[in-house]
C-alpha cells in the first residue's frame, strides 16, 4: 500500500536561516605590437567573461527519449498542457463512466518505468492522488526535466489490476537566457537592504526561490543548497525581493532555483559586503 505523500502537497519544508558563516621593480621593456594587441583583446574579453561567470546552470542528466512511447490518455485522461517547467502545476482531468474503487488513484511515473499493473505503478510513482469523488487533479510537475506518464489505476492493492489510462507529458528545463537578475547595488554594508529584481520570459513555479550564498559555496543540488537566507518568488514574470544583509564582510551571491522540489540552480549574481 502507499506510504509516501502526494505530490500535490506543496513541499515547502522548514528551511533554517543562518549566518556564515604590487611589488615594485625595473620597468618592463616595451611590448611588441602583437603582444600589445593580445593584451588589448584580453582586456576587452574580461568583462564578457565576468558577465558569463554570473550565469550558472546545474548540469542536468540527458535522457534517451527515442524509445519512449507518447500516449494520449485513451480518452480518459487529459491535461491543460503537456509541457511544463519544473515544479509548475499541471492540471489533469479524468473522464470515465467506469465504476472505480474508493482507492482508485492517479500517479506520476517516469516514462521509462513499468506501469502496466497497479503494483508496478505503486513501486515507481513519484507522486499520486486518490480519485475519490474528484475529476480534476492539480499536480506539481517533477523538479527534474524529463518525460513522465500520468497513469490511472482502478484500485490500490499493490497487485495486478491493470492501468486504465496513460497520458505522457514533458518537464522542460528553464532556459537561463530567459531569466534576468539585477541588484540595486553590488556593494553593500551590513544592515543595509539589498533589492533583487527578477524578470522571466515565462512564469516560474510557485515555489521557485532566491537564496543568499557565500560566493565560493558549492553549486549543489537544490535539496543540498547551503543557503544563508531565502525567499520564495511565486508565479510571476517580474518581481522584486528585498533582503536585509546581516552577513559579515565578504563576497556573496544571489542564486535562483526553479523549484523547491528537487529543482536546479538557474542563474546567479554577485555582490560584496563591506
Amino acid at each position: 500500500m502507499k506510504v509516501h505523500q502526494s505530490i500535490v502537497q506543496w513541499t515547502f519544508g522548514v528551511l533554517l536561516v543562518g549566518t556564515l558563516a604590487a611589488c615594485g621593480g625595473a620597468a618592463p621593456p616595451p611590448a611588441a605590437p602583437a603582444a600589445e594587441e593580445a593584451a588589448s583583446a584580453a582586456e576587452e574579453a574580461a568583462p564578457a567573461a565576468e558577465e558569463a561567470a554570473q550565469v550558472v546552470s546545474t548540469p542536468r542528466p540527458t535522457q534517451d527519449t527515442s524509445a519512449i512511447e507518447r500516449i494520449d490518455g485513451n480518452g480518459i485522461l487529459s491535461a491543460d498542457r503537456l509541457q511544463v517547467l519544473p515544479g509548475q502545476i499541471i492540471t489533469v482531468t479524468m473522464n470515465t463512466a467506469a465504476t472505480l474503487s474508493e482507492r482508485a488513484w492517479i500517479g506520476i511515473l517516469p516514462a521509462d518505468a513499468p506501469y502496466a499493473t497497479e503494483g508496478e505503478g505503486d513501486a515507481a510513482d513519484i507522486g499520486y492522488q486518490y480519485v475519490a469523488e474528484n475529476t480534476v487533479f492539480p499536480f506539481n510537475a517533477p523538479g527534474q526535466p524529463g518525460i513522465y506518464n500520468i497513469v490511472l489505476y482502478p484500485d490500490d492493492t499493490d497487485g495486478n489490476d491493470s492501468s486504465m489510462a496513460v497520458l505522457t507529458f514533458d518537464v522542460v528545463p528553464v532556459d537561463p537566457a530567459t531569466i534576468q537578475l539585477a541588484l540595486d547595488k553590488d556593494t553593500i554594508a551590513p544592515g543595509e537592504d539589498l533589492t533583487v529584481t527578477i524578470t522571466s520570459a515565462q512564469p516560474l513555479a510557485a515555489d521557485s526561490w532566491l537564496g543568499i550564498f557565500v560566493a565560493d559555496a558549492p553549486h549543489t543540488s537544490e535539496a543540498e543548497a547551503p543557503y544563508l537566507e531565502y525567499q520564495y518568488l511565486g508565479i510571476e514574470t517580474s518581481a522584486t525581493r528585498t533582503f536585509t544583509i546581516n552577513q559579515e564582510p565578504g563576497d556573496y551571491q544571489i542564486r535562483l532555483f526553479d523549484t523547491d522540489n528537487n529543482g536546479s540552480e538557474i542563474t546567479v549574481v554577485d555582490f560584496t559586503v563591506r
